[in-house]
């Protein structure tokens, strides 16, 4: 199984061949395995990811869940994103309080299904 959300994302940035080539070559077919003393773990093929700790990953994020704010604001709910954490939040006043659970409950329903879509 292999993830196309990743060069897809990058492409609707009017990235070029070349270029997103090179972002292929980075985003897919990477693997890992841990080797702890003598004992090495089995290799994990991993479809959908950035690698952890490198200067273009956070970058590559940014660009990936763009679109996200655009899912958030149709519930007129905030969105805060720093690095690789994005967190939804909406004031209210007290007698609001059921129709704003609400509209979270809604949006994060429909974050959850724009993740899967997005292979986060």
């Amino acid at each position: 199984m292999t993830c196309s959300c990743s060069v897809s994302k990058v492409r609707q940035f009017g990235i070029h061949v070349s270029a997103l080539e090179w972002f292929r070559s980075y985003l897919q077919g990477r693997s890992f395995h841990v080797i702890y003393g003598s004992t090495t773990s089995a290799i994990v093929h991993i479809v959908c990811s950035v690698l952890q700790g490198s200067v273009l990953g956070p970058r590559l994020f940014i660009l990936y869940k763009s679109d996200l704010a655009e899912v958030v604001k149709k519930y007129d709910v905030s969105i805060h994103a720093f690095a690789d954490d994005t967190q939804l939040y909406r004031h209210y006043f007290h007698d609001e309080m059921v129709a704003t659970v609400m509209r979270l409950e809604w949006c994060l329903e429909e974050v959850s299904h724009w993740m899967s879509a997005n292979c986060l």
